[in-house]
């Protein structure tokens, strides 16, 4: 469950978020649906995403406790044994060590690549402390630094855009862990009920603005089929922002230059 922001954020910049989930910037259509903690998979036509709303200096805090009790569950140990393992088989096909690739740009191996490559006598020295605790510094800033393009993600993607299909977007209140179950599960449950049951749920969606206005413009249901790109498109604003995009155009002088070296390929 990804947590939003208490206050608003301007910056639209979600470019770094888009590469994870392989959004195409230069049209208005989605990628493949990406499962989530909390979305609900039914028959209904447009699940709804249910979240939870916290400032962001409480995320901070509980984001750091995270990665206190990530270590205190043994993350370096397991870092140093998979560090050593692949050693070994690097060893044994004799090719050169790369940290700059494959599992080792996963959150974690990047943060303590200094302290994870020092000989092992050097592991109760001072300088394998001070390696130690920028490599714990470094993972808790780009834990938030991810958890912040994920807000930016969901806002930009699901509560600012009326050119795109997205599901209602309820956000509940998760600051006090004394009360999740009142003010978070059992408001969840009624939404999800709710739905299921063909009803509408009391809790408000905070993207039902953009909602209401795709409801009132019949152009949103219309269907466009564009025989360049072999891709179906929903609405006029994602069939404007296909035929205008880069990859379209791209595709579309690729086929015309073909069609002017090969001219049997036009009239076939």
């Amino acid at each position: 469950m990804s947590s939003l922001p208490a206050t608003d954020d301007d910056d639209d910049d979600d470019e770094d978020y888009d590469e994870d989930y392989e959004v195409e910037k230069d049209d208005g259509a989605l990628p493949s649906p990406k499962p989530t903690r909390w979305s609900l998979h039914s028959s209904c036509k447009r699940p709804p995403d249910v979240g939870g709303r916290l400032s962001m200096k409480i995320l901070d805090e509980r984001l750091s406790q995270r990665v206190d009790s990530m270590m205190q569950a043994g993350l370096v140990d397991e870092l140093l044994d998979f560090h050593h393992r692949y050693n070994q088989q690097r060893i044994k096909s004799n090719t050169s060590p790369d940290y700059t690739k494959g599992i080792f740009q996963s959150i974690g191996f990047k943060e303590f690549h200094d302290y994870l490559i020092l000989p092992e006598e050097e592991r109760a020295s001072i300088k394998a402390e001070a390696l130690f605790k920028r490599g714990l510094d470094d993972l808790k800033m780009v834990t938030k630094r991810y958890a912040n393009n994920q807000q930016k993600w969901i806002k930009n993607r699901l509560m600012r855009r009326a050119d795109r299909q997205v599901p209602p977007l309820y956000v509940l209140d998760c600051t006090d862990l004394a009360q999740w179950k009142s003010n978070v599960f059992d408001k969840a449950v009624s939404i999800i009920s709710a739905i299921l049951q063909g009803e509408k749920p009391e809790e408000k969606p905070i993207n039902e603005n953009i909602e209401n206005q795709k409801n009132t413009d019949s152009s949103n249901e219309m269907q466009r089929y564009c025989e360049v790109c072999d891709r179906i498109f929903i609405g006029e604003l994602q069939w404007n922002a296909h035929i205008n995009g880069l990859k379209h155009k791209k595709i579309l002088r690729r086929m015309r230059r073909m069609e002017k070296q090969n001219p049997e390929i036009k009239s076939s």
